[in-house]
């Protein structure tokens, strides 16, 4: 996105009007003395951009600036349309969200609740074949995946140490991968949980050691990318309630304090952080405004 230009905030609302009849994508900045600047998404845009510019200054009076503004608001209009019919496409019937495609989010809740169970909540050797690296040797990082035990960078999200653990991470799994699931299909979600998983779990390992388990992570990867996916592409149809990204946002803070005790702060960190940006970066105009696509 590039600055082409800055005039009163009446005449750039007039010009960018224009543009948008035009097929150049703009936004206007205003400032307190009245002005606004005008910026242009797409590069490949520019120069007629300027070009108009120029010609709007010389002839700031001329009918055709001002006929403009009806023509853009059609244009916001039938775009505004369209992605709410895009989003009642996407919304899906009651009973398909409550019952159908949710096959890998009530897998992956097994999982967790049965390997949890039968490693006694970590405590048996379990653990140590599953995490991420062997708790009895003493070698460089990550020395048992380079042996070849790749299993390891994602099976520690299956652990958890407690029945509170296991708890809160299954009913976030259950609302957030069901969601995924239903809209995005069980592909998308295994993508997401995978990738998630070994983020989230070499973050914790680098900074904490082997003692790296429990699902939070991707958790926390899947509620900021629904959250901010909801935010930049509507017509996706993912929503967070404000509730409910308070008392995740909250909850990490309390964490990081200790009060809860020892907590994958890193793994959350790490699973926020990649979540949210997958987020953005699915969204159509994100994308369109980063790289003109």
């Amino acid at each position: 996105m590039r600055q082409i230009g800055t005039l009163s905030q009446a005449q750039a609302q007039l010009f960018g009007d224009y543009l948008v009849t035009q097929g150049i994508d703009n936004e206007l900045e205003t400032r307190a003395d009245d002005q606004a600047v005008i910026w242009v998404y797409r590069e490949d845009r520019l120069a007629s951009a300027r070009a108009l510019i120029a010609r709007f200054l010389a002839t700031p009076e001329d009918a055709q600036w001002q006929e403009s503004a009806v023509r853009a608001q059609q244009l916001r209009d039938k775009a505004l349309a369209d992605e709410e019919r895009r989003a009642r496409n996407l919304r899906l019937p009651a009973t398909q969200w409550q019952i159908g495609n949710q096959h890998l989010t009530w897998a992956l809740i097994a999982a967790c609740v049965a390997v949890t169970l039968i490693s006694d909540f970590g405590k048996n050797h379990l653990f140590a074949y599953l995490a991420i690296n062997h708790l009895a040797q003493d070698h460089a990082l990550f020395y048992d995946i380079l042996h070849g035990q790749i299993w390891r960078l994602v099976t520690p999200i299956l652990i958890h140490l407690s029945p509170m653990h296991l708890l809160f991470n299954v009913l976030w799994l259950h609302s957030l991968g069901r969601m995924i699931e239903s809209r995005q299909g069980w592909r998308f979600l295994a993508v997401m949980v995978g990738v998630l998983a070994v983020l989230s779990n070499c973050a914790q390992y680098l900074h904490g050691g082997t003692d790296v388990c429990g699902m939070s992570g991707v958790v926390y990867g899947l509620f900021a990318y629904v959250w901010v996916r909801g935010v930049c592409d509507r017509a996706m149809g993912y929503s967070m309630s404000q509730t409910n990204v308070l008392l995740m946002l909250m909850w990490m803070v309390l964490c990081m304090t200790g009060t809860v005790g020892p907590i994958a702060n890193i793994a959350h960190g790490a699973g926020l952080a990649a979540g949210a940006a997958w987020g953005a970066l699915s969204a159509p105009n994100v994308r369109h405004r980063l790289f003109g696509k």
